[in-house]
Parts: C-alpha cells; structure tokens; sequence
C-alpha cells in the first residue's frame, strides 16, 4: 500500500522545506513527467493514477512552487517507483526518494527502473542493486 497522502521533508542543497502531496493527474504532472517518459508509457502511467492503481505525489517547494512528480504503485510486495521527475537543477534523488520511500507501507522491497548511468551510480549509493538487465531491439 501506499500511504502517507501528504507531508513535509527538508530540501537538503538550500535547507528549503518542500512540501510532498498526493493528487489528481493533472497537467502540471502531464507536462513534468511528459518531458522524461514516451507517449505510450506517459499513457499508461496516466491510466494507472487516473484508475487508482498508482499514486501520483506533487513536490513543491516552499512558495507552492512545484520541483518534481512522482508515481507509486505496489506489486505484491513490492514497492514500484512508476516514473520520477523533477525541474532541473533539483535532485530527486537525494531530496525526495528518502521521503517517497517511506510512503511504501508493508512492502519487502522497492523498485526503480531506469536505462541512465548517472542514476543507476546514484542508486547504488542509497542501497538499490542491479537485479536484471532489458535488453530491447527494435523491429519498425
């Protein structure tokens, strides 16, 4: 399950608080997340908030200004991070992913699937290991 519907961390780079809210699928949301999924993923992450299968979280500094979104779902046991992203220059990884884990309730583990280096090392360095590797040819 995921819980906690609203709450509050420290935005650790300018000691800010950012405030972490769940909501409805909107176009703030649609535009962040957008940027960082293609249309036929942005589509089903969309129909899984909008059917109440994941939970979408809006971030936002103090002021109301929103720095990031992001998507939860549980599998099972296990915790699923659908998509994460944020303006740039705000790490997510740091300022956020300790909060968002905490909203996973009853799960064993969590994941996170990514195709970026960058973040993989960041993982990496918060607990997360390597358990698979996709491999995707394209035939059109």
């Amino acid at each position: 399950m995921v819980g906690g519907r609203r709450g509050r961390a420290r935005d650790c780079k300018g000691m800010a608080q950012i405030l972490i809210e769940a909501r409805e699928w909107g176009a703030e949301a649609e535009s962040l997340i957008g940027g960082h999924e293609s249309a036929r993923d942005l589509d089903s992450i969309r129909a899984q908030v909008q059917a109440g299968a994941a939970v979408l979280f809006h971030v936002e500094q103090s002021g109301g200004e929103m720095v990031a979104a992001v998507v939860l779902r549980v599998d099972d046991l296990e915790g699923v991070i659908v998509s994460a992203a944020g303006v740039p220059g705000f790490d997510l990884t740091r300022d956020v992913l300790p909060a968002m884990e905490r909203r996973f309730e009853g799960v064993e583990s969590i994941r996170i699937h990514t195709g970026r280096p960058g973040l993989c090392r960041k993982l990496t360095r918060q607990g997360y290991e390597a358990a698979e590797i996709v491999m995707r040819k394209r035939v059109k």
